[in-house]
């Protein structure tokens, strides 16, 4: 399947023309559609950003490898001037995380999810919980 089939899989022709060109210079050089032994891994696609982007690896990694065509990240984030955007990896509390802003179409989304058990009952893979406990990301 071509590039442009691939993507109409995810993402309406009308959504990619409001995206920028950074955007699509940042495109992850993978099959979307299943995994292949030819696809760029996350370093290395994190390493061929670096040249171009701000853009550090865990960015690529827990967000733009696996939610590139996602609907909702490119209508969030794909109108983004990313040549004039930077990073800046930091640590913040519980009570900072509290007191971001929530973009409004998500923040009853964010007051269910504050109900939520604790976190070692969290619904997500121990894997997931063992990482962020050992990283805090």
């Amino acid at each position: 399947m071509n590039d442009l089939a691939t993507r109409r899989l995810y993402i309406s022709d009308e959504q990619w023309k409001r995206t920028s060109p950074s955007w699509k210079k940042m495109k992850p050089l993978r099959d979307f559609n299943s995994s292949n032994e030819n696809d760029e891994t996350v370093e290395a696609c994190c390493r061929r950003l670096k040249s171009i982007f701000n853009i550090p690896l865990e960015v690529v990694d827990q967000w733009l490898f696996g939610l590139y065509y996602n609907v909702n990240t490119v209508d969030n984030y794909g109108w983004i001037d990313y040549y004039n955007v930077s990073f800046k990896k930091t640590t913040i509390g519980v009570e900072d995380v509290a007191s971001l802003n929530v973009i409004s179409n998500y923040k009853d989304y964010v007051k269910s999810r504050e109900c939520v058990e604790p976190f070692e009952e969290f619904a997500c893979k121990p894997i997931d919980k063992e990482y962020w406990a050992q990283n805090q990301t």
